[in-house]
């Protein structure tokens, strides 16, 4: 029973430290995606703009085809 707790105990100290580590990449992208666009000219972050929200859509469109696919098993 000991050996359940502390494997318990285990996961969450790793799903805590996981959490922290995602929040700094996340953070991290994000800075190095202002450094970028602060180099690029008015036009290429016009261009830049557009392929994200591009980019975001289909994201989104294959997020719902997968929930549709769960939601049908």
């Amino acid at each position: 029973m000991e050996n359940f707790d502390s494997d318990d105990a285990k996961i969450q100290e790793l799903n805590n430290e996981i959490r922290t580590l995602r929040k700094k990449l996340h953070e991290i992208i994000m800075q190095n995606e202002r450094d970028f666009i602060q180099i690029l000219t008015p036009e290429q972050q016009s261009e830049f703009n557009k392929m994200r929200e591009e980019r975001k859509k289909m994201f989104e469109k294959k997020r719902e085809m997968k929930r549709k696919q769960h939601a049908n098993h």
